[in-house]
């Protein structure tokens, strides 16, 4: 812990991986970093990273930073028809992916931050002034001072609605996870299988267990009634899904965000959002966290060579792919003419490419 006051260069509200990232890349650069934490994790169950980002990851946070997760070696989806599709690791030019314990990826970057010369306060922030010039921020018993702040706050982008910034959202869809003890298949791999009103996903868990999620439009989800329940049944309409998970112990079903959102503005004088407070992606693409180590990293080189527009031009380029990226894995299914969920991603589709 700090004492009550300090004065930096840059204080980092959220201690998630784009926020590590930031402040870590930030000290590199010679900068003086506070990073403010509260404990609190709103980590995707069962997330995957694609093939590649192990490098992205060993160039933030160095070479260990994935000994104690497990490599993903096929993907196996029931997408554009009902047949499972293996697309094995070895024939992809990147590798294989890998499939990360959350909980233990967080703390990690978090220790790898402080260890480099990030200063971390444990608290929640609250943003007391801002002039553009110099932010004061409040988080528990102290009171810092910095002369730019990043927002790593994830989803809510608490600071950067604070200062103005609206959250544009495009589908308003839920995950319903259910995280099981027992591993059911003993395939390390991420399958993925679409049903008529939305889709599915199961991978195993780097230290036993498997998450089974479902996905789905807001008012096409679970409305009364046992969650747990409704969530079964929704399994068993699967095809290949149903045969990976076992149900058999006791389980808890729990619900995410899962749409799509961006800030209209992520960026203003001497401020800026990064990670998910900056833009939210769609879990199909399982681009997210790899995405938001990105920002992280290019952030802190924006701040500290004052080239922030060109970070602007880059969050732009972002959006646009990712846009296109989810409506092209969507517009690959059309076997459900009449499903609601479907017609909506079509409308999308129509939209990103008009």
């Amino acid at each position: 812990m700090i004492d009550s006051a300090r004065v930096v260069d840059v204080v980092v509200v959220g201690a998630g991986p784009s926020g590590s990232s930031a402040a870590l890349s930030l000290v590199r650069e010679g900068m003086s970093v506070i990073m403010v934490g509260n404990g609190r994790r709103a980590s995707w169950a069962g997330e995957t990273l694609p093939p590649g980002a192990g490098d992205v990851m060993a160039g933030v946070f160095g070479a260990s930073i994935l000994n104690k997760h497990q490599r993903a070696y096929a993907v196996n989806a029931a997408w554009e028809s009902s047949q499972l599709h293996e697309t094995d690791a070895m024939s992809h030019p990147l590798g294989a992916g890998w499939l990360l314990d959350r909980l233990v990826f967080d703390a990690d970057v978090e220790q790898v931050a402080c260890a480099a010369g990030v200063r971390f306060v444990h608290g929640q922030a609250t943003l007391v002034k801002g002039s553009g010039r110099r932010w004061s921020i409040a988080a528990g018993s102290h009171h810092i001072e910095a002369n730019w702040l990043v927002d790593a706050t994830g989803r809510p982008a608490h600071m950067a609605r604070r200062l103005g910034s609206r959250v544009l959202r495009s589908g308003r869809m839920l995950a319903y996870v259910c995280r099981m003890d027992a591993d059911g298949s003993g395939v390390a791999a991420t399958s993925l299988e679409a049903t008529s009103e939305g889709w599915w996903y199961t991978t195993p868990l780097p230290r036993g267990g498997r998450v089974a999620g479902y996905i789905t439009d807001v008012d096409l989800g679970h409305q009364s009634g046992s969650l747990t329940g409704w969530w079964l049944d929704r399994l068993a309409e699967t095809e290949h899904i149903r045969g990976l998970v076992d149900c058999s112990a006791e389980m808890t079903v729990t619900t995410s965000d899962a749409g799509t959102g961006y800030l209209n503005r992520c960026a203003g004088q001497g401020w800026v959002a990064v990670g998910d407070a900056a833009a939210h992606f769609d879990p199909l693409s399982s681009q997210g966290l790899l995405t938001g180590v990105l920002m992280g990293a290019r952030v802190a080189q924006a701040i500290a060579h004052n080239k922030l527009e060109d970070w602007q031009v880059d969050y732009e380029m972002i959006v646009a792919e990712h846009d296109m990226l989810r409506s092209h894995y969507y517009s690959l299914v059309d076997r459900w003419a009449d499903s609601t969920f479907w017609s909506r991603r079509s409308i999308e589709l129509r939209k990103v490419v008009s």
